[in-house]
């Protein structure tokens, strides 16, 4: 199907997806790029439907990818005014998925899965945050929570940063006492053990129970200094 009116209920879902407050409410959000859909594809993310521009259609070497795709969701040629209207890069690859967000709160915090956990307060920059996945999720973290306030990690431009990582890592945003709950049982006395936590650097805490490493090469060399937890 080939799509070229802005009037289209699929085009307009897409660009207001570009707001937190629609990605909220839709429980949706944009993922671009080749490279990132096929992770996607590989780890399974509810992907509702995707966009590709005339050339990437056209281009014989996606031909496998986009028969891949047709598997599972639906595939529309978007006219290439209407592309660019909802990618946040300039270059884009011509090619971008909608998919469902995958909820998770408080209430599913799981102390036999969710054994090390990165604590990011506030931070703003979306290439920071993105970056902050892909490292926990390099360095075997189980948990991302974000302190509300924290950029949203269904921005399409930390899920581009993200490169794959966030359709693997559980995340969860909450406000500070719920996350404050949870780190205190993981470094109180709900385990029996005196747990950890440290500061990476500006927003950006680890924790875990004391027989669990954070330190060394966990958060690659960015884990230098211990402190209170004191998030506020």
């Amino acid at each position: 199907m080939y799509i070229k009116s802005k009037d289209n209920d699929k085009f307009k879902l897409t660009k207001s997806l570009l707001t937190t407050k629609y990605r909220n409410k839709e429980g949706k959000y944009i993922a671009e790029g080749q490279r990132t859909i096929e992770l996607a594809i590989e780890y399974g993310a509810s992907i509702e439907f995707v966009f590709v521009n005339e050339r990437f259609y056209n281009d014989p070497s996606k031909g496998v990818l986009i028969a891949s795709l047709k598997e599972s969701t639906h595939v529309y040629i978007l006219d290439d005014s209407l592309f660019r209207q909802v990618v946040t890069t300039e270059n884009s690859q011509g090619i971008l998925a909608v998919i469902n967000k995958k909820k998770m709160d408080s209430e599913d915090f799981n102390k036999n899965k969710h054994k090390k956990i990165v604590v990011v307060d506030r931070v703003q920059d979306p290439g920071n945050m993105g970056t902050i996945i892909r490292t926990a999720d390099a360095a075997g973290f189980d948990l991302i929570i974000c302190i509300k306030g924290t950029v949203d990690y269904y921005n399409p431009k930390v899920v581009r940063s993200a490169m794959g990582s966030m359709f693997y890592m559980d995340m969860m945003s909450l406000d500070n006492e719920e996350a404050r709950r949870i780190v205190d049982f993981m470094s109180g006395a709900a385990y029996g053990v005196n747990g950890k936590v440290r500061r990476v650097s500006e927003g950006i805490f680890v924790a875990a129970p004391k027989n669990i490493d954070i330190t060394g090469d966990t958060m690659k060399e960015h884990v230098k200094n211990g402190m209170d937890w004191n998030f506020m």
